[in-house]
């Protein structure tokens, strides 16, 4: 047989087989069949054995025969999880389902209570123990198909091969012991993650319930010591039971998507308790403010100067080396904010002043840093603020008072340690680019105000001895509008309104010519916000202010400022309100410059402009379009125009006649309306009028206080208005006959006569004496100002 031949056994033996029919060749060997392991292919198996025996080469592994048929063991399916919260909704799903498809109860197996008292706990072995204890409804090895099967075992399930828990087998991996099979528990909590348990981290020492916080919200409304004596009382201990309430408390979220930031392991009630807490910490610490005593300022201070000189010390040292001062600073910085508390005591502002902690103060202006010079401006602002010497309402005259002597004794310091040159520095030295220093410039012109409130005479040196005057001029000619440059031009108001050196000084400046090109325009636009409203009122204050000086109204002149306030009169705008104030200070006054503005008017066509004002066209439309116009105040201002005018022009003069021409024109339309406006205003007088007697005859005694009083009653009521429309009826009647006669037969009308205007021009000296000098000028009568200027 051929299998015989070439067996093993039959070549060993020395057969005279040749190897060569045998051995073949490797490139000619014979590829293995694919169908090995059949019972068919082990004479080929066989015949290569042999061959690698021969070679010397050891045989391959047997190839395992393929499947006929792949096959799979039914695994479970494990769903992976997005998020802790996701899986603990599916185990309390699921948990639910078998709490809602259980039938019969799982019998609970009570807990020994007398257990063994021996300490060697290896006398119980492990596998009894485990025997007594029932399963988790939650494990798989329970006898039922599936967590979701309708029905479940009557009895408890005991592990069958109590061999699987013998500590001995510990290379058999069925002594796994799963965890539900060690403790057992009907308890929801016990699905909950990692990350839920630890939001649970944050609660209450004691776990208050409702009624601790009925209790602590009555306390509430208790005197401040008792409330602290409720807080001195010891906390009770949190025990199982609160424990239990408080996770009983606990609502889910079901409507967070998200599932990881819900609720913050606290009930609503404690919450709302965390929030009556940190409310009763903030009163106290307003009562530790308002309850300052020297000491503590002292300490403050003292910390102060330690945070400056170690600043100091280390920027000497490192001074190549940022990081080494750094924190220094941040210290620094906060010592800097903690005396802000100061403002609640201003009557302790002397103690700063005794320590010598204002050059200190001063030191910080100069500091490398910005942002420590601007704490310290914002200090300075704060504890100069004018609300500090004010205070609330309730407070006593006494205290008010201390607190204006602590205000003025600081101040008073920090002007002799150079303040105002140090904050007029910062203003060059900061960059309006940056935020921080925007705010910084803010806080500056928050201090020069402050200042000029508390000491109005500031004005002088603050023009005259530092740069302030040259840097607000500037600050106001930038195009576009910010919170700085309204309050530049705010400032300049302020500095102008006083003080004659200052507005002398601004006219150096060009201050005048500067005031007319930023107002230029709003000649014919209105502002778009209400700051920017403000800041053009204050440049016509500022220009006002500037024209009580005769060099002002030189320079007003110069700068066609006649012309730019005629523009204005012909538009609806809020220039148009304030240029016919300008113009009445601009020709008010004896000088050569106002006779000046006066020809300058008529020369240029303003009689076309103010007369139709005069008349009242157009002020229906400004009441509705603009809050701040008021007819009486431009009824005033236009009166006082006209009045200007005849006072300059003479007889011969040219605007003169062309001024009284406008009177005659339109059948005497004008004088009608000085008329219409005498009984208006005299209606007005003599309401007022009546209730000061009505007042005087419960008074038997009147003193000069309180006539001055009662006059400038009347005058605020219309008496000066009145005043100036008799004068003007009064040079008209002089001058013109025709005049005069409409002024009669208007007069005639209302059942008086030209007498009634004497009576109210005589009640007031001046307007006696301005009224003489307007008659001698309608008849031609020179006038020698020296000898009338000793007779007034």
């Amino acid at each position: 047989m051929a299998a015989s031949a070439h067996s093993p056994s039959s070549l060993g033996s020395g057969s005279s087989v040749p190897l060569s029919s045998v051995i073949t060749s490797p490139t000619t060997r014979r590829p293995r069949s694919k169908s090995v392991g059949k019972p068919s292919d082990q004479r080929s198996l066989a015949r290569q054995q042999t061959f690698n025996k021969l070679c010397g080469e050891q045989a391959p592994p047997p190839v395992p025969p393929m499947p006929t048929k792949t096959t799979s063991t039914p695994t479970r399916r494990i769903r992976k999880y997005v998020s802790a919260h996701d899986l603990q909704k599916a185990q309390q799903k699921e948990y639910q389902a078998l709490q809602a498809n259980r039938q019969v109860p799982l019998p609970r197996h009570p807990v020994r209570k007398n257990r063994i008292e021996d300490d060697d706990d290896d006398d119980i072995p492990l596998a009894d123990a485990m025997r007594r204890l029932p399963l988790s409804p939650r494990s798989p090895y329970q006898g039922f198909k599936s967590p979701m099967s309708p029905t479940r075992p009557k009895q408890p399930y005991y592990h069958p091969n109590p061999s699987l828990l013998n500590d001995e087998q510990d290379d058999d991996d069925e002594d796994l012991v799963p965890i539900a099979h060690l403790k057992r528990t009907d308890d929801p909590s016990f699905l909950k993650s990692a990350a839920d348990n630890g939001r649970n981290k944050r609660k209450m020492p004691a776990n208050p319930d409702v009624d601790f916080l009925d209790k602590y919200q009555s306390s509430s409304s208790e005197p401040k010591d008792k409330r602290r004596a409720l807080d001195a009382t010891p906390e009770p201990t949190p025990d199982d039971t609160d424990l239990a309430e408080a996770d009983d408390q606990f609502v889910w979220n079901d409507n967070d998507e998200e599932g990881r930031f819900f609720g913050g392991g606290l009930t609503h009630e404690q919450s709302k308790l965390l929030e009556l807490v940190d409310q009763f910490d903030q009163d106290d610490e307003q009562d530790d403010a308002t309850n300052l005593t020297t000491t503590m300022v002292k300490r403050m201070i003292l910390k102060f100067e330690k945070a400056i000189n170690k600043n100091q010390e280390l920027r000497m040292r490192y001074s190549d080396d940022p990081t080494k001062f750094m924190e220094s600073e941040a210290d620094l910085d906060e010592e800097i904010k903690h005396l802000l508390v100061l403002t609640q005591a201003p009557h302790l502002y002397s103690e700063l002043v005794q320590l010598n902690s204002v050059p200190s103060l001063m030191s910080l202006l100069s500091h490398e840093n910005t942002d420590i010079t601007i704490d310290a401006i914002d200090l300075i602002g704060e504890l100069l603020d004018e609300d500090v010497v004010v205070g609330g309402d309730d407070e006593d005259d006494e205290r008010v008072e201390a607190a204006a002597k602590g205000v003025k004794l600081l101040m008073d310091s920090l002007l002799e340690h150079e303040l105002l040159g140090l904050l007029v520095q910062n203003l060059d030295r900061l960059d309006e680019k940056e935020e921080a220093d925007r705010q910084g410039i803010f806080k500056i012109l928050g201090i020069v105000e402050n200042l000029l409130s508390l000491d109005p005479a500031l004005a002088k040196p603050m023009t005259l001895d530092t740069q302030l005057a040259p840097w607000l001029l500037k600050r106001i000619q930038s195009k576009e509008f910010d919170s700085n440059r309204g309050y530049a031009s705010e400032i300049i108001s302020i500095l102008l309104q006083e003080n004659t050196d200052a507005r002398l000084k601004f006219c150096e400046l060009e201050a005048v010519d500067i005031l007319l090109r930023v107002s230029s325009v709003y000649k014919r636009k209105d502002p778009q916000e209400e700051d920017e409203v403000e800041m053009l009122e204050n440049f016509f204050n500022a220009m006002i202010s500037l024209l009580n000086e005769d060099r002002a109204k030189a320079l007003f002149l110069e700068g066609e400022g006649i012309e730019l306030m005629l523009i204005m009169l012909k538009e609806k705008t809020v220039a148009r309100i304030r240029a016919v104030k300008v113009l009445n200070y601009a020709l008010t006054g004896d000088s050569e410059a106002a006779q000046a503005n006066c020809r300058r008017l008529v020369d240029a066509n303003g009689l076309k402009a103010i007369f139709p004002l005069f008349m009242g066209k157009g002020n229906k439309k400004l009441k509705k379009t603009h809050k701040s116009f008021v007819e009486s105040e431009d009824e005033e201002h236009l009166l006082c125009i006209l009045l200007s005018m005849m006072r300059h022009f003479t007889r011969d003069d040219i605007q003169r006649l062309r001024l009284i021409q406008k009177f005659t024109q339109d059948d005497y339309e004008k004088v009608d309306r000085l008329v219409e406006m005498k009984q208006q205003y005299e209606e007005r007088d003599q309401h007022v009028r009546t209730a000061i007697e009505n007042e005087i005859t419960n008074n038997e005694e009147l003193d000069d206080l309180q006539s001055e009083e009662y006059y400038l009653r009347r005058l605020d009521a219309g008496l000066f208005v009145l005043q100036r429309v008799c004068l003007i009826l009064g040079a008209l009647c002089a001058e013109d006959q025709g005049v005069a006669g409409k002024v009669d037969l208007l007069l005639g009308r209302l059942g008086q006569d030209r007498a009634g205007l004497m009576d109210i021009i005589e009640e007031e000296t001046a307007v006696l004496a301005d009224f003489v000098r307007l008659r001698k000028v309608a008849m031609g009568v020179p006038l020698n100002t020296k000898k009338d200027e000793q007779d007034n």
